[in-house]
């Protein structure tokens, strides 16, 4: 909003009508955003979410790896079904960009270092492997009218590595050698919470 962009947030629907981390956002930013209440396995809610949009960031997924064990079919339908029914929905509704976001967990345990975008995927985890059939769903989708960028950047891991590790990953990765130029985004003004901030997808 502050670049004068019209701000579409769907957040998935609890019966606090609680948004989240949105909740951090200052007054006058909240609002300012549209916050719709649904569920990414929902393609209807999907389409309804993204109608008007000019471009789309899919950032939805469930992330935790552990209970990713416990849970596996529903990282399955949230994270792969999910990502289809928002791809989807962009297309039907003509959507211009979409940008994808993805994970270094793809990539595995490090078979060359430095990793760059050719090292193989590997599914190490059910959380993985559904971000690698997210991935894989998005990158089809692309070509015609509609830009998708997938971006594959963990900056959370990337932070927890170099706190454990400052004299470098042992397993090799390199968040800095990803193809996307990633800016640390201070989130609310709190600087607890960190994002990467895209600005050349």
């Amino acid at each position: 909003t502050e670049l004068g962009a019209t701000v579409r947030v769907i957040v998935h629907y609890n019966s606090r009508n609680d948004w989240g981390l949105l909740e951090q956002l200052p007054n006058e930013i909240k609002q300012e955003v549209e916050v719709i209440a649904g569920d990414i396995r929902d393609p209807y809610a999907m389409q309804k979410a993204v109608t008007g949009c000019d471009v789309v960031f899919h950032l939805a997924a469930l992330i935790a790896i552990p209970y990713s064990y416990q849970a596996p079919m529903s990282y399955v339908e949230t994270n792969v079904r999910g990502t289809l029914n928002v791809m989807q929905a962009c297309l039907v509704e003509g959507i211009d960009k979409v940008v994808h976001t993805s994970t270094s967990e793809t990539y595995g345990t490090a078979i060359y270092t430095p990793i760059d975008e050719k090292h193989p995927l590997q599914g190490q985890s059910p959380y993985s492997a559904s971000k690698i059939g997210a991935d894989k769903i998005a990158e089809p989708l692309g070509p015609g009218d509609m830009k998708v960028t997938v971006g594959r950047c963990d900056f959370f891991q990337h932070l927890l590595v170099q706190s454990l590790f400052p004299h470098g990953d042992p397993r090799g990765r390199d968040d800095h050698l990803l193809s996307i130029q990633a800016h640390l985004l201070d989130f609310a003004g709190h600087g607890l919470w960190r994002f990467p901030h895209v600005v050349n997808a």
